[in-house]
């Protein structure tokens, strides 16, 4: 579907876009090269585990996440599944948000310039909650 998506559009109608689109992409890169050196350094207990349970659950559902974890700790010894539950309840006020944020600037309603600010202030609130959770995360390990 995708394929038949990108192969019935004019270079016409994606040069218009593809300037932005780089510079979303290449953005989204160092954002997650910046999280995964920051999280190297504060996340040191259960890296496997959590890394494929985030990766099943961004990628696909929370099931996806959950049957990767089970792969790599089949009895749930760790405390993995248990955070990440807590954090698709956490994350669907932000996701939903962010839709409903996204749709308000498309239809013109909102700024982009607002609309990139708002953005900007979640990651940074979500950088935030993420030193807090982990360290006390690595308290409780301790």
């Amino acid at each position: 579907l995708t394929v038949a998506i990108l192969g019935s559009l004019t270079w016409g109608a994606v040069s218009e876009v593809v300037w932005p689109l780089v510079a979303v992409v290449v953005g989204a890169v160092a954002v997650t090269v910046v999280v995964i050196l920051i999280a190297r350094r504060w996340i040191q207990s259960w890296r496997l585990e959590r890394s494929l349970a985030l990766f099943g659950t961004v990628t696909g559902t929370a099931a996806s996440g959950l049957a990767l974890l089970a792969l790599t700790d089949p009895d749930m010894e760790s405390p993995v599944a248990v955070e990440l539950g807590a954090m698709v309840v956490v994350s669907v006020p932000v996701v939903l948000g962010g839709i409903a944020l996204a749709t308000a600037t498309a239809s013109g309603a909102v700024s982009e310039l607002l609309a990139t600010g708002l953005f900007a202030l979640v990651g940074l609130a979500s950088l935030a909650v993420l030193a807090l959770a982990v360290s006390r995360i690595e308290e409780s390990d301790d």
